[in-house]
């Protein structure tokens, strides 16, 4: 949730100046419900991401994500005292491994977060973007 902060915080902004908007429409439409003899009115307020709103988030997140992972952790990772490492080596991942889990990462989620999912049941607590990029998140500081 830190890191999802902090990209709002810069993708918002971003989304606004080359796009007009936040990168995300919301929308108010009313409705009515018939039922028996009653009848009630009511207002449905839905959200929902822009393409171009993706673009501005998969960049950011791009970039971000794959120059923390290289130096060890993510802004939010560091307060929760986690880092990545090589899974072999236990050193901080190199930047095309970073890479490599980013898009993973984007991967796993594509089918209802199962790659995600799947590292509550691996014995190294390992998620398909982990297995991609042969990385492991550790407790604790290195050394």
């Amino acid at each position: 949730m830190i890191d999802a902060v902090l990209l709002n915080l810069i993708a918002a902004p971003l989304n606004l100046v080359a796009f007009g908007n936040s990168g995300i429409l919301c929308a108010a439409s009313n409705y009515t419900v018939l039922s028996g003899n009653a009848i009630s009115h009511g207002v449905n307020y839905s959200c929902s991401p822009t393409g171009a709103g993706y673009l501005i988030y998969f960049l950011l997140g791009l970039v971000y994500f794959t120059l923390m992972w290289s130096t060890g952790a993510t802004v939010g990772q560091r307060a929760l005292n986690i880092r990545l490492a090589d899974a072999s080596t236990n050193q901080p991942l190199s930047l095309s491994k970073s890479l490599v889990r980013y898009f993973g990462f984007c991967l796993s989620l594509i089918p209802f977060a199962i790659g995600l999912i799947w590292a509550g049941f691996d014995a190294r607590k390992r998620g398909w973007h982990d297995k991609m990029a042969n990385s492991v998140a550790l407790r604790g500081r290195s050394g």
